[in-house]
Parts: structure tokens; sequence; C-alpha cells
């Protein structure tokens, strides 16, 4: 039967509408290989290959003698794929979770019904619960290999040490100054996975290994650090100050202890001020008071100006210079310069000050370090004030003489010490012993422990002169509480007092107690300076709240190092153990 034309005409529209169609998907399939096919197999492989991070493992801090301070734990983070748990699993899964984490069911719900394909539950899981989490099996929920800093010695040096985020970042102290070196560079996998999101490995996958941090070594002894906590913790106790600090140091530099109070807990800084977690070593300035005379007596010594046994009328406790009257605690006559340090008289220093005149004694002090930060490689140092010398006024010379309208860190006081435990030469301090970069580079601070000696700033001569008046300051002198079994030990003390809360000039309420000292004094292996600020009850000078802590620093620490006792410092135990009751 002969089709009609109708039928016909039929036929050929749909033949060409099928053409048509098949024109159409074909430059469909042109248009979305050529001009669309980049795009496409990048959202295609960003479903199926995933990037992981492989975190590289923060560097330890160890002391020198490689003792742990700082150290990276292995740990876990909880996160969710929300896309794969079902809306109506959500509630059931959301408290299950919360009871395994420790956490409140509506976070969870909370974050795991907000979508998306990835959110952290929560961060730095233990062993525990990273456990309890691969058992359960919850549909969506993951475990992320992460790590914790921690810290073993709990709060020791922790206002040295600082802390980091939780990513592992530095934020202070060592923590942040050495952060590059400690935190090393992350790396990462790319991998293929299931519609489950399970991992597994195929031709394209691709491995970028972490490169993890260099550890840091400090030059902290962890036992005198631990010794010095201590002793300045009874004094907290004793005292009831606003703030103790403490150094402890070699004489070329290398700082064995570093410690305030109040102090902090690095795994939870979180939990206290800002206050608490300030290096008040090398922050907090402060004027030293009368444990600053030593430094004018040694540069009137090395030029000349006087000898030890040059003498000075000292106005039986009061005398006037120009328009200003200076004071004795108790009052002196005829003193020599040896007597003047024993017994800190203001007057007799005074007059040694204006022998040396205004420009010897800045150029000196300038010299010594003071006015400048010793640059110690951690954060936050300041410089301590000495005027210019174009500022000073009349009254000057014997402000300064006396260790007022100069203010210093505790650090930079124990630097200045150093001079004449290490024969009048200026050292560098250091806290770090070696830190090499990712690369291998030699990082600042590598070299510590080489040719830190900088200058000259002292004859020897000098030195020895001071040397010997700081071991009568002991023996006969204001520090006499500072007198140990089997070491003769040579310091001074002082007792500053704090500017007026109004404004109008010094308090007659609030002091600083200062005792720096060098031990033995015969062949000095320790610098120790601690400072009192404002101590509230139990004394308020230097030879009374710091000179016996000390005292105790310097013993402990001495026994620790093994350093031989003297037989001369033996024969007088017996007197010292009766003091100390």
């Amino acid at each position: 039967m002969k089709p009609s034309p109708w039928q016909f005409l039929r036929v050929h529209v749909t033949a060409i509408m099928l053409l048509g169609l098949i024109g159409a998907l074909a430059f469909r399939c042109f248009h979305i290989h050529i001009f669309k096919g980049k795009e496409l197999r990048r959202l295609a492989a960003a479903q199926h290959l995933v990037k992981s991070p492989l975190p590289a493992r923060r560097g330890n801090i160890i002391d020198r003698n490689g003792d742990p301070l700082a150290v990276t734990v292995s740990s876990y983070s909880a996160w969710a794929d929300p896309e794969l748990i079902p809306v109506a699993a959500r509630p059931v899964v959301a408290a299950e979770t919360a009871k395994i984490l420790g956490l409140s069911r509506s976070e969870v719900l909370s974050k795991i019904s907000k979508g998306g394909r990835f959110v952290y539950l929560k961060r730095q899981v233990g062993n525990l619960e990273a456990a309890k989490v691969r058992n359960t099996d919850l549909p969506g929920v993951f475990l992320l290999k992460s790590s914790i800093r921690n810290y073993p010695h709990g709060r020791l040096a922790s206002t040295l040490l600082g802390f980091c985020d939780i990513d592992n970042n530095g934020l202070e102290g060592v923590e942040a100054a050495y952060d590059r070196i400690l935190k090393g560079v992350d790396g990462y996998e790319i991998v293929r996975r299931d519609g489950k999101r399970r991992p597994f490995y195929s031709y394209d996958s691709v491995l970028v290994p972490a490169k993890d941090g260099s550890d840091v070594m400090l030059t902290i002894d962890s036992t005198i650090q631990a010794i010095t906590e201590e002793e300045i913790a009874k004094a907290r106790d004793k005292h009831n100050p606003e703030c103790v600090m403490a150094v402890v140091m070699n004489p070329d530099g290398q700082i064995l202890a570093m410690a305030n109070l109040p102090d902090y807990d690095c795994r939870r800084p979180g939990d206290f001020s800002p206050d608490s977690r300030r290096n008040r070593c090398i922050t907090d300035v402060y004027e030293p008071g009368s444990s600053f005379k030593p430094f004018i007596a040694g540069i009137a010594l090395e030029k000349g100006i006087v000898k030890p046994e040059t003498t000075f009328f000292c106005g039986n406790g009061s005398m006037t210079f120009g328009k200003r009257t200076l004071r004795d605690t108790h009052g002196y006559g005829v003193l020599d310069v040896r007597h003047i340090i024993i017994k800190s008289s203001n007057i007799g220093m005074a007059q040694i000050g204006f022998k040396c005149g205004s420009d010897l004694l800045h150029q000196k002090l300038s010299s010594f370090g003071f006015g400048t930060p010793t640059g110690v490689e951690i954060p936050g140092e300041v410089g301590g004030i000495l005027r210019p010398r174009k500022v000073w006024s009349d009254y000057s010379i014997g402000s300064v003489s006396m260790g007022q309208e100069i203010a210093c860190t505790c650090l930079q006081l124990a630097r200045g010490f150093a001079i004449f435990a290490s024969n009048g030469m200026l050292v560098n301090p250091r806290i770090i012993v070696s830190g090499r970069g990712i690369e291998g580079t030699r990082q600042a601070g590598e070299d510590a422990l080489e040719g830190i000696q900088s200058a000259r700033v002292m004859s020897e001569k000098a030195v020895g002169q001071i040397r010997e008046m700081l071991s009568a300051v002991v023996t006969e002198g204001t520090a006499q509480q500072a007198k140990m079994p089997g070491y003769q030990i040579g310091g001074k003390t002082g007792t500053s007092q704090l500017l007026d809360p109004s404004g109008k000039g010094y308090s007659h309420s609030a002091f600083v107690a200062t005792f720096a000292a060098i031990a033995p004094v015969e062949s000095p292996a320790l610098v120790v300076v601690v400072s009192v600020r404002h101590p509230r009850k139990g004394g308020y000078y230097g030879g009374v709240v710091a000179a016996p802590v000390v005292r105790e620093i310097v013993w402990r620490s001495l026994a620790y190092m093994r350093v031989q006792p003297s037989m001369a410092a033996m024969a007088s135990a017996d007197d010292v153990m009766e003091t100390k009751q």
C-alpha cells in the first residue's frame, strides 16, 4: 500500500526532528567538551579528589641538658560531613557525639545542621575520646590527626616560654620568637574518596610530606629554674609583694633561670590575665637604688679618681648639696670608699659621683649597657632609662650615684653585675643555645656560647677592688642575711622607693627590695639578681627581703653545679646556720 502524502510528511518531519536533536546533542557535547570541559573536570575532581593537610610536627623547646620544656603531643580533631548525615538521623548523631566528646547536644546539632562538607566538632580530642568515635562508627563523623602543645614541667618558666594557640602558632615568649623554626612547613596529600568519603589511593594521588619543626635549645637549666621559682615563691608567701623577679646567669651571659611571680599555666593561658603572663624581668623597669652604687665606685676606682682608702665626711647622716639635702639611714662621720659601699652611704656615694662628673658617669654607664636593651632573644624587652646627658639637672649626679633618676630591668642589672664576675667584660645575655632553620640556616643565638664577650668596660684591678667590697657587704654590711656555709657570696642590697600614685614625688610606703650578687666571689660561677616589688609585710629593705632569697638560690644552685665549697667559707658555717634560724 502506497503511503499517503500526509504519512510521507510525518516521516520526513520526524526524521528531520531526530536529526535536529542529534545535531543539538552533538553540538552540546562539543560545547561541553571544548568550552566547559576544563571547569567540569575540575568540579568532578573536587568531588572525588580531596586535598588533606599534613601538619608539621612542632619542634620541642629543651633546656641546656636536653630536658624538654615544651613538646608536641599527638592528638585528634573530630569533624563531620553534614551531607553524609541524614536529616532524620541528625538528632541521634548529635546526642551520641556530644556524649562522647563532652559537648552539648544543641551545640553539635547546630554545627551539623548548617550544611557544607566539613565542620569541626571538637579540636584536640584525647585518645580515649578518639577511640570511642572510631568504635561507635557514627555516620558522617570522622577524625583528623592533629597535635597539642604540652609543657611537661607545668608552670615552670611559663613567662619565658610563652604559649601557642590551638593551631600551634607561637604567640608569646620563646614560642613566638622562634615560631618559624619550631613550626616547620605543613605538607599535604591528594587522594580519591568514594561516596562515603572513604579515602583510597590511585594513580593520581599526590603526597607532599611535611617538614617537621626544629628543636630549640635554651641556656636555661630546668633544675636551677625550679630552684629559683621555689625560692621566690617563698618570698611571695612571706612578704606578700606585688611581684617578684629573678635572673640567674653565668658570668659569660648564659641565662640559667629567669623567673617571675605572678606566672601562669602555658596550657591554659586564657585563664590568666595578661599581667600574669608578662615577663617582668625584661619588661618592667625600676630604680635600682643602692644596688647601683658599685658601678659608680667602679668608675671612680678605674679612673684613679679615688682609692679604696680615700675618705669622705658623710655629715653624720645629713648633708646639703646646693639646694638639696641628702640623708643616710644611719648617721656616719668619716668613711672610706670601701665602707661607703659596705654601709651604703648615699652622702658618701654622691660625693664620689661629683668627683667623677656628669660626662664621665654618663659615658661609662652607657658603656655598661644601661639605657639600651640587652638584645636577649625574646620579645618585649625594654631598654630601661638613662636620660641624655644634656637633660641632667644639678641634682642628677647625686641621684644617679645612689640609684635614682635611672631605671633598669632585672636582666640589665644582672648584666651589669656580670661585669664584676667576668673580670670587667660586658657580656651579651643569651637565652638560646641553638636552633637551626628549616633549610639549615644558622639562626641568631646559635653562637650564644661562642665569643659572646663584646668589650672590656672595666679594668681587672678595679673589678678586684669592687669584688672585695661586695664580699664585705655580706660579711659585715647590709647583706649579712646572705651569708651561707661553704661559699663566699658578694653583692649589694638596694631599697628604692616607688613613685607615689599621685605623681608627687616618691612613695613612703611602697618600695622595691633588691639584692644583686656574684658567687663564689673568688671565682664567680653565678650572677643572681632578685627584686621584690612592693612587699607588704615582713619588711621592705633589700637586705631583709631579697638577700635571703638570693642566698638560697645560690647555695642550692652551686651545690647542684658541684662547685667545691671553700674552706674559709666553711669555717663560718655554724654562725651562718644560727643566723638562718
